[in-house]
């Protein structure tokens, strides 16, 4: 793997283990990573095929991000925010 790569995926490392520390929503990174992938379909779409694969890794890594922080948050039981709010807001 060379060097920028690795820098790269450290970078996203460091991102999904702050996300997981601090219980930020799982559902930024993947929104991040379809929209990333929206951008490298249209960079596709406009012939700069070097350039959409480049952006493509970004949206893949973002969305391995959003689905492992997904997982956390299954593993420790949290729930969403949605769903804190209905049961919050009846009864009380």
């Amino acid at each position: 793997m060379p060097p920028a790569e690795a820098a790269t995926a450290l970078v996203f490392v460091v991102y999904t283990m702050i996300f997981a520390i601090f219980r930020g929503d799982p559902r930024i990174s993947v929104a991040a990573g379809l929209g990333i992938l929206a951008a490298a379909a249209i960079t596709l779409a406009s012939h700069h095929e070097s350039l959409a694969e480049n952006i493509a890794i970004y949206a893949y890594y973002f969305l391995a991000s959003g689905v492992i922080l997904l997982l956390i948050q299954h593993i420790r039981g949290d729930k969403d925010d949605d769903s804190k709010r209905d049961q919050g807001g009846k009864g009380k």
